[in-house]
């Protein structure tokens, strides 16, 4: 595995399935980049559109910026150990991913919102509203 594909895949990873804080005017909670990104999309104020694209343009940012540091780092090991960081670290992903997390709401300090994993908040939160829009004929264009 050479030093591209190794900085692509960890930023594809870190992409589908790192949780980014999420805030507006207080702590919307750890939301998967994707999620974030179609949010600012939705027809809102121009500002909330706004800060809904600067957080996906610092999160582009530091995940180029960790995936090239982090391939520099383990492509710099023996190829045996290598192909073990790396494993290792998208398990670590994956495993995170399994975790409920994803999601926030009101009053996160007290325990309040509603958090799932990864792939049932994707489901959620992505999935489901799109289906829906495109059996009822108004996807967005």
């Amino acid at each position: 595995m050479n030093l591209s594909q190794i900085k692509w895949i960890l930023f594809a990873t870190l992409v589908a399935a790192a949780p980014c804080p999420f805030y507006m005017f207080a702590v919307a909670g750890l939301l998967p980049l994707p999620h974030i990104a179609a949010l600012a999309f939705a027809p809102v104020f121009p500002i909330v559109v706004l800060v809904r694209l600067l957080h996906v343009v610092a999160y582009v940012a530091l995940f180029r910026w960790f995936s090239r540091a982090a391939a520099y780092r383990i492509y710099s090991l023996s190829v045996g150990r290598r192909s073990l960081v790396f494993a290792g670290v998208l398990l670590a992903f994956l495993l995170l991913s399994l975790m409920p997390i994803y999601g926030g709401g009101e009053n996160l300090g007290a325990g309040g919102g509603h958090f799932d994993n990864l792939y049932a908040y994707y489901r959620e939160h992505l999935y489901l509203p799109l289906l829906h829009a495109w059996r009822s004929g108004r996807l967005p264009v």
